[in-house]
């Protein structure tokens, strides 16, 4: 039975792959805006006068992070910005550091915060530019830059137009650390990224260098966390009906009320340091049971007979369901709580349905019809959309309150299923 309802959710989440872009999209766009206003770490700038200044930096996007500086002096103080031309350099605490350096672009010189990846026999800095292009140079030692390029290349043959991968910086690069064999040669087989370009260069500081130590100023690596919560919540559930298109009188003209009941269940967050520190993929299993009732009475007169007549339409029922979320959340740092954000999709499996419908008309000569089988899926799927804050107990534990608003396709075809749930959790994990 288990791998029964692990099959029917994973088939209904991969049905429903293409509602996640545009909560996805959602997502990355408030949080990058939100965030860029917020957050700020310990740090300090170095000014024209080669003064410390210490306080805490706006944390922002590579592309950002080259052109400007946020400092603030303390948690309250007004923030500075600060151009290339305005200071030497700034770093955050044990992490990134960022010098102001003249870089010719496109034949003009332009003065960018250039990221400060390794100070050794060959020093390596790297920026992103507008386009989104990422840019590593490289100073082997006389105080000028070497571009590593790896644009494709691109030839005509036979009137076909072919690209292929330069890798133009290996040349460069084998250059640059012609003075240690074992470099050059482990230079064939690297990657244009921050890891494997340190690498190197520590590797051949360490050959060649012997009377001082390399410095490297790459961001410590964020280890994956894991954190689980246990949680308790009050979920509001509506639905709204369109029409009842199976033309059986099931729910014609039937409005149902709005359910209140609790939930209780499990959540679980893993960390995903290699896309982004502040983001995790959140799993969230909850059940509970819901009541809903619809009830719609009418009369009218007959055509033939003067007779009147009167329906009543009566629909209850219940249902034991699990609702599972699987989301991107992402933490927003407002000083000593988070906020926090998120959007995924849902699905919810019903174990069982109690269900119960009256048709009844009175007057001429009545009639009166029962059903008890239910005509409802034994599942829904759908998008959900969230936030809320979490605030620290100790070390280990957080408090956090929640609120997660989700749209179904429905458990009856010519239903909207919406669902709103406030819940109070707490976070055992670390």
């Amino acid at each position: 039975m288990k791998s029964k309802y692990l099959v029917i959710f994973i088939s209904n989440f991969i049905a429903l792959k293409n509602y996640f872009v545009i909560p996805l999209v959602l997502l990355l766009a408030i949080t990058n805006m939100v965030l860029a206003q917020n957050d700020f770490r310990p740090g300090f700038i170095i000014t024209l006068n080669n003064d410390t200044l210490k306080g805490l930096l706006q944390y922002k996007g590579s592309i950002s992070s080259a052109r400007k500086c946020g400092f603030k002096a303390s948690e309250d103080a007004e923030q500075v910005h600060y151009s290339p031309t305005e200071i030497k350099s700034y770093r955050f605490q044990d992490g990134k550091y960022y010098v102001s350096r003249n870089v010719s672009i496109e034949g003009k010189v332009d003065t960018l915060f250039l990221e400060y990846l390794i100070d050794g026999i060959v020093d390596i800095y790297y920026y992103r530019d507008g386009q989104d292009k990422e840019n590593y140079l490289v100073d082997p030692g006389d105080g000028n830059f070497i571009v590593l390029d790896d644009s494709a290349r691109v030839f005509i043959r036979n009137g076909s137009r072919y690209e292929c991968d330069a890798k133009r910086y290996i040349g460069i690069l084998k250059y640059i650390f012609r003075a240690s064999p074992d470099v050059s040669q482990e230079v064939e087989r690297i990657k244009l990224d921050h890891r494997s370009l340190i690498r190197v260069a520590r590797q051949y500081h360490n050959e060649v260098c012997k009377d001082r130590e390399c410095v490297v100023f790459e961001k410590k690596v964020v280890k994956v966390k894991f954190v689980a919560n246990v949680l308790v919540g009050v979920n509001l559930n509506q639905i709204h009906v369109i029409s009842d298109q199976a033309g059986n009188n099931l729910f014609e003209n039937c409005d149902f009320n709005s359910a209140l009941y609790p939930t209780a269940g499990l959540n679980f967050s893993i960390s995903l340091p290699d896309l982004n520190e502040r983001l995790s993929l959140h799993y969230e299993a909850a059940i509970g049971k819901r009541h809903l009732n619809a009830a719609y009475t009418y009369s009218f007169q007959g055509v033939i007979t003067p007779d009147y007549y009167t329906v009543i339409n009566n629909v209850n029922f219940s249902q034991l369901l699990l609702n599972n979320t699987l989301a991107l959340q992402y933490e927003i740092p407002f000083g000593n709580w988070n906020g926090l954000i998120r959007t995924g999709l849902s699905y919810r499996y019903f174990f069982n349905t109690d269900f119960w419908h009256q048709f009844k008309v009175i007057g001429g000569g009545g009639y009166e019809d029962i059903v008890t089988r239910s005509p409802f899926r034994n599942d829904d799927g759908g998008i959900c959309l969230g936030f809320g804050a979490s605030w620290k107990l100790q070390k280990e534990h957080k408090l956090k309150l929640e609120y997660d608003f989700r749209y179904g396709r429905g458990i009856y075809f010519s239903f909207h299923d919406l669902n709103h749930t406030i819940k109070l959790s707490l976070q055992l994990g670390k």
